[in-house]
Parts: structure tokens; C-alpha cells; sequence
């Protein structure tokens, strides 16, 4: 039986691992999880046994394979990458997402790739054929999206909009200044916060029939982080904040998805709905790169 150890700090690196891991119960696994990778695995997967970062070397050395996700807030899988390759232990990296490739290997000065690289969808494996050799990169089908779809659909059958009087509009929010104090490239435009407030000003200055506007968090964004922002709007339209309700059924919910560049954004085209970006790159393409996905501001409005 292979033994993998599992390593993944962020959100989407964490949803896709976990995905693929949930899949191969074939597989022994070890888990050293961080940040919100925690969660996400334990949601999914049920409690587990996690290791510690003072774990990690006699952790590969068991191994077969360390599988990772990407991450843009933490060193960890990239820390892993390069202490498995030190001991020969072949190493794999999923890409959750379609920026920032070879900034996503960047450790210390030096680029540590993996001996392979997953990339989910046609998609990416183009764009990572543009910054790493073609033997890397291997085609590894995203069952996250898998997933997800197929709880949007089951959400959707549950969902009763009948005498509905208004729009339902979902935002998703994402910690955009984090990433650019984190070394990602300042190429969006705005912040996450003068990014809700253009939306919410739109949504007020075009005096759309709003029934709700929910808000729900990015996985690493704190609680109540836009409740001074949202309560100027608070006469405005009825705002409520996503809690306990998983992304499929907020999906299910709304009428209209809007958000800046999260993979969130890129599943909500799984619930056929209207889909929006609010944000005006100004730099590199940032978007999940679906052309469901709408440009509500051009660049010159930013």
C-alpha cells in the first residue's frame, strides 16, 4: 500500500488535496495540515491524527510521495518540497488556482519544484506549460469542482423561490491585502475593501430590486471583518452574513454571485447563474479564466 504524506496550509490547495484524497482510500496516508487546511480536512475527512512541523523529516522519510497543495500566506509545502527532494522522496504539488505559478515555488531567493506538478483543468495545464517544463506538469483531474457541483445541483432542488420579491445576491470576499503584503503582485485594482464598497455603491446607485445581499468570507478572513463598512450600507439594502451555510447552498441560494478572484468564483459557474467580477485588473489576468464570468467595472473605473 503507498503511504502519502499529505501537506497543505491554504484554502484551495486544501479543498482540491482533500478532494483527491477522499477519493483513493487505497492510499495510507499521513496529514501535516495548518492554517485553514485544518478545517477543511477535518470537515471533510473526520477527525485525524496531525502531525507536527517537528514531524516533518521522519514524516517524509516514511513516505512514498508528499503530496501538497500551494500556498501564498505560508512556506510550509514549499519547505516540504525541498527537505523531500534532499532525501529523494518524489514530491508532488496540485495547483488550485491560474496565477502567480512560479512565484508559488519561490523559498529563500531559490525556485524548489516538485517532481510533478498537478494542474486540475485544461486551463491550467496551458498556463503551467508557460513556466515549467512539459514532463512536470501532469493532468490531474480537479475533483474538488467535481464535488462541488454536485452539492450546488442537490442545493438548487431544495431551494423554493417562490413569491421571492427581490434579487439575491451573494458576494465573496477575499484577502487581497494579505496577499500583496505576502509578495503576491499588486494587480487588482483595490483593495478588498474599496472593492465592496464600488459593488455596493453600484448596487445602490442602479437601484436594483434587492431582496438580500449575503457576504460570505473568504476561509481565512476573521469574522465581522467588514461590519464597519456594511453598516454605512445597512439602510440600504438588507445585509446578511453567510455563517452556517456550506458554498453550494449560498450558491443555490442566490440569484447573482459576485466576487473578485478566489476559486469560489470559478465554482459559482457551476450554479448557472449570473456571475460577476468586481474588480478591474490592472495588471495580470487574475480571473479564473471562465467566460461565464462577467466584468461588471472596466479598468479605466478603477
Amino acid at each position: 500500500m503507498k503511504h502519502i504524506l499529505v501537506i497543505a496550509h491554504d484554502s484551495g490547495g486544501a479543498e482540491v488535496v482533500s478532494a483527491w484524497v477522499r477519493k483513493h482510500p487505497e492510499f495510507r496516508f499521513e496529514f501535516l495540515l495548518e492554517g485553514p487546511a485544518l478545517n477543511i480536512f477535518q470537515r471533510k475527512l473526520g477527525s485525524l491524527p496531525v502531525l507536527g512541523k517537528d514531524q516533518l523529516d521522519a514524516a517524509i522519510a516514511r513516505a512514498q510521495l508528499v503530496l501538497c497543495g500551494s500556498s501564498w500566506s505560508s512556506d510550509l509545502e514549499k519547505t516540504a518540497v525541498r527537505q523531500a527532494r534532499k532525501k529523494a522522496v518524489r514530491t508532488a504539488v496540485y495547483l488550485d488556482h491560474w496565477v502567480d505559478y512560479a512565484e508559488r515555488f519561490e523559498l529563500a531567493g531559490t525556485t524548489c519544484l516538485p517532481d510533478e506538478l498537478w494542474v486540475g483543468d485544461t486551463h491550467a495545464q496551458t498556463l503551467a506549460l508557460k513556466h515549467f517544463p512539459a514532463h512536470l506538469i501532469q493532468l490531474e483531474p480537479n475533483l474538488y469542482f467535481e464535488e462541488m457541483r454536485a452539492e450546488i445541483d442537490a442545493a438548487a432542488v431544495q431551494e423554493d423561490r417562490r413569491g421571492s420579491p427581490g434579487l439575491r445576491v451573494l458576494y465573496l470576499s477575499e484577502p487581497v491585502s494579505e496577499y500583496v503584503a505576502a509578495g503576491g503582485p499588486d494587480c487588482y485594482g483595490s483593495t478588498e475593501f474599496q472593492a465592496l464598497t464600488k459593488f455596493l455603491e453600484y448596487l445602490k446607485s442602479h437601484n436594483l430590486k434587492i431582496e438580500r445581499l449575503r457576504v460570505r468570507h473568504h476561509p481565512s478572513e476573521k469574522p465581522g471583518k467588514y461590519a464597519e463598512l456594511l453598516e454605512r450600507f445597512a439602510s440600504d439594502f438588507e445585509i446578511e452574513y453567510s455563517t452556517t451555510t456550506t458554498l453550494p447552498a449560498d450558491c443555490a441560494w442566490a440569484d447573482w454571485i459576485v466576487g473578485l478572484a478566489s476559486m469560489a468564483l470559478a465554482i459559482a459557474v457551476f450554479a448557472r447563474k449570473r456571475v460577476s467580477t468586481c474588480i478591474a485588473p490592472v495588471g495580470l489576468p487574475l480571473v479564473p479564466p471562465y467566460p461565464e464570468i462577467e466584468h461588471l467595472f472596466s479598468g479605466k473605473e478603477s
